[in-house]
């Protein structure tokens, strides 16, 4: 056994320490000096450094535990906002450039596909009847002697 000016000493361990120090190492992304510290912290089980490395750890755990859960509730939320938005203003589009007539047998409105048939034989209609603007019929009206 060797001991250099920096405190650490060399000596050979056990297989299974050497594996059981990995483990820690690489499960923690730690590097060596920190895995043996934390390796000497868990074998002093009964200790108040343990302890505190406990509590720290399963706070560490809670607070990711909760961020997830409040994360995914705020896109939950933040989903059906968007989805509610849309939702009301594609009707409220429909419903502000909706093409419509009444029922003639109970009044209700009947809604007609922009640019189909129906559409078309509406425009018809309207133009074979000479319908208009107000104050295009006015501006007609005053034009004829």
């Amino acid at each position: 056994m060797a001991a250099s000016a920096t405190g650490a000493v060399r000596v050979w361990i056990p297989k299974e320490l050497y594996m059981a120090l990995l483990r820690i190492q690489v499960s923690e992304n730690l590097d060596w000096d920190d895995a043996c510290q934390k390796a000497a912290t868990l074998l002093d089980e009964g200790s108040e450094k343990y302890a505190k490395l406990l509590k720290r750890e399963a706070e560490k755990l809670y607070s990711s535990r909760f961020m997830q859960q409040f994360n995914r509730a705020r896109k939950s939320i933040a989903e059906e906002a968007y989805r509610r938005g849309y939702r009301d203003g594609y009707e409220r589009g429909r419903l502000d450039h909706a093409i419509w007539y009444y029922c003639a047998i109970c009044g209700g409105k009947i809604y007609v596909k922009p640019n189909s048939n129906s559409h078309m034989a509406i425009i018809k209609y309207m133009r074979e009847h000479k319908w208009g603007h107000t104050t295009c019929h006015k501006k007609s009206n005053n034009s004829k002697p």
